[in-house]
């Protein structure tokens, strides 16, 4: 075989040929473009049909709000959070979002449909987006009636040239050109409500930590870390100016320099085999989310102070041991029932665990053991106080049933341990069938019987003419 050198070069490739497309013709270049044209013009009318919808489901809403509250009413049932959090709970099951999101959801589309009739109307007519439409609604909240009416009219007629972000902004100003005193209220009102929050990140083995803070100190903070980070970096520290205004905010907060060194517990639920044998199957990092087996192994080697590491493998006996007599979970019954329900149990609500409740009230002689206990978010414990909220064990023994009061039954069955994404087609199927059970034959009559009692419940609310409420727990406009 020849050396290949300077003095005997390797032969030159031969040229690499492209392979050119002919050129389309005109009327080719016009179909293709009347083609895009239509396209663009079904997405434009759709979204004009997807608008006007979302209009006839904010009314829809702010209709089931005031027959709901006038049916209650009729029937005597005190007024509170857990009336509140019902309507809520149906609202949340009928779009098959969370709690959280129907709350949110629930409120804008009251005051959508009750309080701001123009934009309602630029709404329905496709003219206005639902964010700008909430927004609006949102921003004039604060003002009198006659003064609400005369500013969203006319923020509605110059926001459906604007964006929602502009639309915001807008009636901000004009808001405050009407009113300064309201919008000072409502910005002391939103100054009360301040929280911090974790969230799964979309990055494995990363979370998000949420503070909402008064506008002044969070750029306080902000400057702060920021000013640190710049110096540290200018002084050759190593990382970019974001990850050291991270590390910096984490230092601060707990007075250590590594997160492994935080004297805390953290539920780490992984398998024997990913612990031991190497595997891949992913990790669960409780109320944070899934994380990969390696991450998962070198945090299990970490420091034993921090990290509690569980398994997915049936659970020791000693642990699920509690005293039966006591009125409350405690010790090891209260962290297997957090370990079994890392989220909530109530019906569509995904917020964390901040009671551990009974399923059998303990009143009516229910045992304060595990099989007896749900963990629950506030507003899901508040829902059960509801004289129309039932909860009762289902055949399976981890699955529960919740009656509301539209009489709507919802099961709910404890997250898989290792997540979801954890499990195998067959397990998923056998889930949705534990949560979604074939009604008997025996019961088909049962949907006429429904219709039935469904007329005459809106016969009977009919009846009820000047009781209903076109704001959620205050009067009409």
């Amino acid at each position: 075989m020849p050396v290949m050198d300077d003095r005997n070069p390797a032969p030159a490739a031969p040229p690499l040929r492209l392979r050119r497309r002919p050129r389309p013709s005109p009327e080719q270049v016009r179909a293709a473009q009347d083609e895009i044209s239509a396209l663009l013009a079904r997405i434009g009318d759709c979204e004009t049909k997807i608008r006007s919808l979302q209009a006839e489901q904010a009314a829809a809403a702010a209709a089931f709000v005031d027959a709901q509250l006038a049916l209650d009413e009729a029937q005597r049932y005190p007024s509170g959070p857990d009336q509140h959090r019902a309507m809520v709970t149906e609202v949340a099951l009928a779009r098959r979002v969370s709690t959280l999101s129907a709350t949110r959801w629930l409120g804008d589309a009251w005051a959508v449909a009750r309080n701001t009739p123009a934009t309602f109307g630029a709404l329905a007519a496709g003219e206005l987006s639902w964010w700008a439409a909430r927004s609006i609604a949102v921003e004039t909240a604060g003002l009198d009636r006659e003064s609400r009416l005369a500013v969203e009219a006319a923020v509605a007629a110059e926001a459906v040239d604007l964006l929602p972000g502009q639309a915001a902004g807008l009636a901000r100003r004009r808001v405050l050109a009407v009113d300064p005193t309201a919008s000072a209220a409502r910005a002391e009102r939103a100054r009360a409500e301040r929280w911090v929050r974790v969230e799964e990140d979309e990055s494995p083995a990363m979370a998000l930590l949420t503070a909402r803070l008064p506008a002044e100190a969070a750029a306080a903070a902000w400057s702060a870390l920021h000013d640190y980070a710049r110096a540290a970096w200018a002084d050759g520290a190593a990382g970019t100016v974001s990850t050291l205004m991270a590390d910096t905010l984490m230092e601060r907060l707990t007075g250590l320099t590594r997160a492994e060194d935080v004297p805390i517990c953290v539920d780490l639920v992984m398998t024997d085999a990913a612990l031991l044998g190497g595997a891949d199957t992913p990790a669960e990092l409780s109320g944070f989310g899934p994380v990969p087996a390696a991450v998962a192994r070198r945090l299990a080697a970490g420091s034993a102070r921090w990290l509690r590491r569980l398994y997915a493998d049936p659970a020791d006996g000693v642990l699920t041991r509690a005293d039966p007599r006591r009125r409350r979970f405690g010790g090891a019954a209260r962290d297997l029932v957090g370990l079994l329900d890392p989220h909530c149990r109530g019906p569509q609500c995904p917020a964390p665990v901040a009671e551990v409740d009974h399923i059998v009230a303990y009143a009516d002689g229910g045992p304060t053991v595990v099989g007896n206990g749900q963990g629950l978010s506030k507003g899901c414990h508040r829902l059960r106080d509801h004289p129309g909220v039932a909860v009762t064990a289902a055949e399976h023994p981890h699955v529960l049933a919740w009656r509301l009061p539209s009489g709507a039954v919802c099961r709910t069955i404890p997250a898989p341990a290792l997540g979801h994404g954890s499990l195998s087609a067959e397990q998923v199927a056998h889930r949705h069938r534990l949560t979604h059970p074939e009604r008997p034959s025996t019961q088909s009559t049962q949907p006429a019987v429904r219709s039935a009692d469904s007329r005459r419940t809106t016969a009977a609310v009919a009846d009820l003419g000047g009781h209903g409420v076109t704001e959620l727990g205050g009067p009409s406009p």
